[in-house]
């Protein structure tokens, strides 16, 4: 089976900027790949012998880590409507919700991510 491609090889085949990438690998992901501080500060309790066990989930995750994954999914059916349906003026109704769509979540995307980057519906996240 061939292996998928990395995130870059992605976000460039759908059309996405490299600000875009380079501002989604600068969100944290410490479930996934933490440094061993934001671990231990946030995912570990110690107890009154010195041992460690795992915190309870009260740890909220980061509204920037919500982002990526609409804006990604949005580029993405665009490209695909863009192959199934070449025709711009057929493609035209879905277009404008998938348009729409991409400048709200951009709005948000905006707003969390400020001031390190803006926030651009052609090209995702652009450094500032």
């Amino acid at each position: 089976m061939k292996p998928l491609p990395d995130l870059w090889s992605m976000c460039r085949d759908i059309g996405l900027s490299v600000g875009f990438y380079i501002g989604t690998q600068r969100m944290g992901s410490h479930e996934v790949h933490g440094t061993w501080t934001s671990l231990r500060s946030h995912y570990l309790r110690q107890d009154e012998h010195g041992e460690y066990y795992l915190r309870d989930h009260n740890v909220r995750p980061h509204e920037n880590q919500f982002m990526v994954i609409p804006i990604v999914i949005l580029e993405t059916l665009k490209r695909f409507m863009e192959y199934v349906v070449p025709n711009a003026t057929n493609r035209e109704p879905t277009d404008s919700i998938l348009a729409e769509a991409t400048a709200e979540i951009g709005k948000l995307a905006s707003e969390i991510v400020s001031p390190d980057f803006e926030f651009d519906t052609n090209s995702g996240f652009v450094q500032q």
